[in-house]
């Protein structure tokens, strides 16, 4: 991108073809991320789980790096799809812009589906309040007059139910530390 124009595909990745590019920054992007998520995901168990590593090794080990391997996907993935997706939709011959950021978005947020379903809720629940404010941002920059008092008090007061909700119904998706955080404070249903 530069000066707010998308450069065309021959500039941005010139002696490769879209999918090529793609499939590049797919790889690239999981060799430059290992670096963090191999120590995200192996810390913990150091500290956290000792007993469990030292009782069953090899069990404690590759759920470790199933998950750091299923983290390195979701990431790399979704920056590839951002890649091919941009290519794509420049070759329609229109600018970039309005509703593209959403397709984009959209397409590549699919990524999460390669991410274990512990961590997906997890970034859910941290996502879920900037895309409200977001929201609220973008109205509010359209419609100056529009208003909300205590918008931070609503946005909290959703995400707190959306947690309820789940430790009512679908307790499976929250963390167990969380999960007997709340079963300490709130009791089993």
């Amino acid at each position: 991108m530069t000066q707010g124009k998308v450069l065309e595909c021959h500039l941005q990745h010139p002696g490769l073809g879209c999918i090529s590019f793609a499939l590049l920054k797919f790889l690239l992007t999981g060799k430059r991320f290992s670096i963090f998520f191999i120590p995200m995901h192996f810390i913990p168990i150091l500290i956290f789980k000792r007993k469990e590593l030292r009782s069953n090794p090899f069990n404690t080990l590759k759920k470790a790096s199933q998950n750091c391997l299923k983290s390195l996907l979701f990431l790399s993935s979704m920056v590839g799809i951002i890649r091919l997706t941009i290519c794509s939709l420049k070759k329609l011959q229109r600018p970039l812009g309005g509703i593209d950021g959403l397709i984009i978005g959209t397409l590549s947020g699919t990524s999460i589906i390669l991410e274990s379903d512990g961590r997906g809720f997890e970034m859910t629940l941290q996502l879920f309040p900037r895309f409200c404010e977001a929201v609220y941002n973008h109205f509010h920059k359209k419609f100056p007059k529009l208003q909300m008092k205590n918008f931070e008090l609503l946005l909290f007061s959703m995400l707190i139910g959306l947690i309820h909700y789940c430790y009512q119904h679908n307790n499976l998706v929250i963390k167990s530390t969380y999960l007997a955080l709340f079963k300490y404070f709130w009791g089993k249903n």
